[in-house]
């Protein structure tokens, strides 16, 4: 069946004109790898797939590149803001069910990159949630209030935990802030912090996304 599918589609970009039907079957093939991967994870995904000609990358199993985009998903007991993972070299099942409808809808859409790196922004109110004080976050930067007055801290990662250590002119009492690392989508441990106007951002390499 998966043969006889290929056949067809390699017929269809031929004739076709391969560019334009190719861009047609990969924008079905992306929205429907987006509601899948809404459904599976919660909150909004998009999916961006490359390159050409995806069609027939996605029907041997495999695309050289994929760019998905979540926005609003849970993570743990936040949400995380947007996240962005970036893919190469990604294992798509099933994969032809995204090109022509096979029935398969009902399965759980999985994306294994050999390589992939994520990118996960958190706001404020999240942060200040998983820290349990009232934090600014600015770039390179936090400053927390607490019942000690507030201070600047500096973010970092720490088996697994988020720290905020204070630096500067630091009340004596001011201890770091510490709080379990949110979970990522596809289980991903983060490997980096950084500190972004209005976001904390967490970066993790990434192997796995849906199932």
């Amino acid at each position: 069946m998966r043969t006889l599918t290929a056949f067809l589609v390699t017929l269809l970009v031929l004739i076709g004109g391969g560019v334009g039907v190719d861009a047609v079957l990969t924008q079905r093939a992306e929205r429907a790898a987006g509601q899948r991967l809404s459904a599976q994870l919660g909150g909004d995904v998009d999916v961006r797939l490359g390159t050409w000609p995806v069609t027939l990358h996605l029907l041997s199993g495999h695309v050289p590149q994929a760019r998905v985009t979540l926005r609003d998903v849970a993570a743990g007991n936040v949400r995380l803001t947007v996240a962005t993972a970036q893919l190469r070299e990604v294992g798509v099942q099933p994969a032809a069910g995204l090109v022509l409808g096979l029935g398969e809808a009902s399965k759980p859409l999985v994306l294994r990159p050999d390589r992939g790196r994520l990118e996960a922004d958190f706001d404020e109110r999240a942060v200040g949630e998983l820290a349990q004080a009232s934090v600014d976050l600015r770039d390179g930067k936090v400053t927390i209030t607490s019942p000690q007055g507030g201070y600047d801290a500096v973010a970092g990662l720490e088996g697994g935990a988020v720290v905020l250590r204070p630096v500067g002119a630091a009340p004596d009492s001011a201890d770091a802030v510490r709080f379990d690392a949110p979970a990522l989508p596809g289980g991903a441990r983060p490997s980096r912090v950084q500190l972004r106007r209005g976001a904390l951002r967490l970066i993790a390499d990434v192997r796995r996304l849906g199932g």
